[in-house]
């Protein structure tokens, strides 16, 4: 074996690594999916010798992809690509975002310009493009995105560079569920907000520890905002609000209040803590 070879492929791999730390942490920050993928695009290009990168998604109907964010090493040459790649729109199969769109697998072209399935091969070659290779981006096996890179020079797949750009694609993935699962969530507190806002009857829900969580605002036209802040252990004295069996409320106890008048007083359900 090749000591100067081995050295060098060390050197690449903890090089490798470093990016796929540096991008794991600045994706986890992104906003949005669009903001990460500019971020991936840069740094893949920037650490690793790609020219080009460029970020596809569906378009709203999912019957093509668009391009969304790209990344440039210069301009001059790779103006006709990146100009037919803005126009452009690959259906599944067509190109190389649209076979991986199709197959849900990484895809490494060596010379994109004799390629048959590869519609912008002239403008490749105006830019001196070679080597092409794109990978799918998984949410709930689903390709939300297709990141795709190209060199100028021909080189023969690299299964490490691959398996790299492949493990930030997962990452993208993984936001991309959890910021979905966020907005899922958000929804339905809004949609929980909504009904109590407009429910008639007064809803109170509290802890274990005496603190409110819930007062939606018929309960404080009828006890006042103020309410909130009156000691948990105090409120059967002044309000009149026992638990069924007609016991005082107490810091161990959690309450859903539907406040149903009960011979001077008003009922509270008691809802057993964990």
């Amino acid at each position: 074996m090749n000591p100067a070879s081995t050295k060098q492929d060390h050197k690449q791999s903890e090089e490798q690594l470093s990016l796929l730390q540096t991008i794991s942490m600045e994706v986890a920050a992104a906003s949005d999916l669009a903001s990460a993928l500019e971020v991936v695009l840069r740094e893949v290009c920037e650490k690793t010798g790609w020219v080009v990168g460029q970020a596809w998604v569906p378009n709203p109907d999912a019957t093509a992809l668009d391009l969304v964010a790209a990344w440039y090493f210069g301009n001059g040459e790779l103006k006709p690509f990146r100009a037919l790649s803005e126009e452009s729109h690959f259906k599944p199969g067509v190109g190389l975002p649209g076979r991986v769109w199709e197959s849900k697998q990484p895809v490494w072209v060596e010379d994109v310009i004799n390629d048959p399935n590869f519609p912008r091969s002239a403008a490749a070659r105006t830019a001196r493009l070679k080597t092409g290779v794109a990978i799918p981006i998984l949410s709930r096996r689903k390709v939300i995105a297709v990141l795709e890179f190209f060199m100028r020079e021909s080189r023969s797949q690299n299964e490490q560079l691959v398996n790299v750009i492949v493990a930030v694609a997962a990452q993208l993935g993984l936001m991309m569920e959890r910021k979905r699962a966020a907005e899922q969530l958000s929804d339905t507190n809004e949609i929980l907000q909504s009904i109590l806002s407009n429910m008639g009857d007064a809803v109170i829900v509290a802890d274990k520890g005496g603190h409110f969580l819930v007062f939606n605002p018929a309960a404080e036209r009828m006890f006042g905002k103020g309410a909130i802040h009156l000691p948990f252990t105090e409120w059967s004295q002044r309000h009149g609000l026992y638990l069924a069996d007609k016991t005082p409320l107490s810091a161990g106890s959690i309450a859903s209040d539907t406040l149903d008048p009960r011979r001077g007083g008003r009922q509270c359900r008691d809802v057993p803590s964990t």
